[in-house]
């Protein structure tokens, strides 16, 4: 499999996670449907990292996923405050202001995925992958890379995450909030880069020995 043969596998993946829980968030009333969709966002968004020197979105897509990411983003953050209040005293009248807000926000981000915006992004990513849009924007260098054999590119892309989390761990015991925030990302854009990997892995025909 070539590097884009695997972008391609990878970003359809993640484009699929998103249509499939678009029904879930468009009712507002599901929080699972918002934290999967949310994923299948924040995947895509790796995977663009992931494949940077080689593929973009492009400034409209990227602003249009960073939109889309604050909508979900919103109703994930305060359905996980409602479930991680205090426990031991009454904490009745917060919770239910929490949790009345998070609707709100679920309500939001529903009718930010049943909008016309939302189908416009929709069919951006779609003719993105299926045409292999970053070719547009691809140098020469881009071009061969791309045709390159994946195992490579992977071995290379999984030392530069662990390279990355390696560094801000050093740095944890000192770190502020910013600082820890910032080593969570990188375990998990880590951990997405391994999962995408093993995914294409297991798609590989074993060779008969």
């Amino acid at each position: 499999m070539t590097v884009e043969q695997a972008a391609h596998a990878i970003l359809r993946s993640c484009l699929e996670q998103m249509e499939g829980n678009r029904k879930a968030v468009a009712s507002g009333h599901s929080p699972e449907g918002v934290h999967q969709m949310r994923v299948g966002m924040r995947r895509m968004r790796s995977a663009f990292k992931l494949f940077e020197d080689v593929l973009q979105p492009g400034t409209r897509m990227s602003r249009e996923i960073d939109w889309l990411g604050a909508e979900l983003g919103a109703a994930r953050d305060w359905d996980v405050k409602g479930t991680h209040l205090p426990q031991g005293i009454d904490m009745s009248p917060l919770r239910r202001a929490v949790r009345a807000h998070a609707r709100q926000l679920r309500r939001s981000a529903g009718e930010a995925v049943a909008s016309k915006r939302f189908d416009a992004l929709l069919r951006s990513l779609h003719h993105f992958i299926d045409t292999s849009g970053w070719r547009k924007r691809a140098g020469d260098r881009q071009v061969k890379a791309l045709a390159q054999p994946l195992d490579d590119f992977a071995k290379q892309a999984l030392k530069k995450a662990r390279a990355r989390v390696a560094k801000r761990g050093r740095k944890l015991k000192k770190a502020d909030e910013h600082g820890r925030h910032r080593l969570r990302i990188a375990m998990k854009k880590l951990r997405y880069a391994s999962e995408f990997f093993e995914q294409i892995a297991r798609r590989k025909p074993r060779s008969k020995r």
